[in-house]
């Protein structure tokens, strides 16, 4: 009897695996599938969340709830996320705990956590809800570049790593014990905790003017 052909039985089983997405895909397409509300419904939340409420007012509750998350978490990326989600009104879908891994890109020292949680809050607000929508997505980029020029504006660069550096005159390698001893008695917190506020402060007002 002749043997299986592997190379045959792969290719029906990767074809099958193929029809399987695209038939589920097409089925979430069909039932109205989306992965939040829409921007319309976002901004009237976000309008309704800060009625009422000076510039003044929004900033310093923005930084309350900043320094709550900061030191409840340690997490740049999530307290950034959470900050301004809890202050505009945001939906969150799990955003927040996906956030968890975003510091440094994995403690890698690569683009600082608190950028990545203030622009996700802003494409929530500024994206589009039709990806061939080109015009409101552009929309959506040039403010998160206001964001991170505003970061290197006033941090020199939006790179965990170097942010650090200026902080403290040193890199820490998050993988070693020792250099997590070194970030908790050095200036680096107060420096990350300073990016948290530049950071959220600049996304901020873009919400506000995306509501005005």
């Amino acid at each position: 009897m002749d043997r299986p052909n592997r190379s045959g039985i792969l290719s029906s089983l990767l074809a099958a695996a193929a029809i399987a997405i695209v038939s589920a895909c097409a089925a979430q397409r069909s039932q109205g599938a989306k992965p939040g509300p829409d921007r319309q419904t976002v901004l009237n939340a976000v309008k309704t969340a800060i009625a009422g409420k000076t510039k003044e007012e929004l900033l310093a509750e923005l930084e309350e709830k900043a320094g709550y998350y900061f030191k409840l978490s340690n997490n740049c990326a999530q307290t950034s996320f959470l900050a301004l989600r809890d202050v505009f009104d945001l939906p969150d879908g799990g955003i927040s705990r996906a956030l968890s891994g975003f510091p440094g890109l994995g403690l890698r020292g690569e683009t600082c956590g608190t950028v990545s949680g203030s622009l996700m809050a802003l494409g929530i607000v500024y994206g589009p809800d039709d990806l061939e929508d080109f015009p409101a997505m552009m929309g959506a980029v040039l403010a998160s570049a206001q964001v991170c020029e505003g970061v290197v504006a006033a941090m020199g660069s939006t790179q965990c790593g170097d942010i650090l550096e200026a902080a403290t005159g040193r890199q820490f390698d998050f993988t070693r014990k020792e250099d997590w001893a070194a970030y908790s008695a050095s200036d680096a917190p107060m420096a990350c905790y300073k990016v948290v506020i530049t950071a959220t402060h600049l996304a901020a007002e873009l919400l506000m003017q995306a509501t005005a």
